[in-house]
């Protein structure tokens, strides 16, 4: 089940980047801001979700 949650992280992190460069794209700070946040929210889930499994 933890494998699961690692790569549904691994992938909601690649959405959200791909979000972000949108947005930069746009000239859009607020909703880059945003979104960096997110995705740092993220990587510290994937790191916990990796720690507890093992990896």
């Amino acid at each position: 089940m933890r494998k699961k949650n690692v790569i549904g992280l691994n992938q909601a992190i690649t959405n959200l980047e791909e979000l972000k460069k949108d947005y930069e794209e746009k000239g859009d700070s607020f909703n880059v801001r945003l979104i960096s946040n997110m995705i740092n929210d993220k990587y510290q889930e994937l790191q916990l979700a990796k720690k507890e499994s093992g990896e």
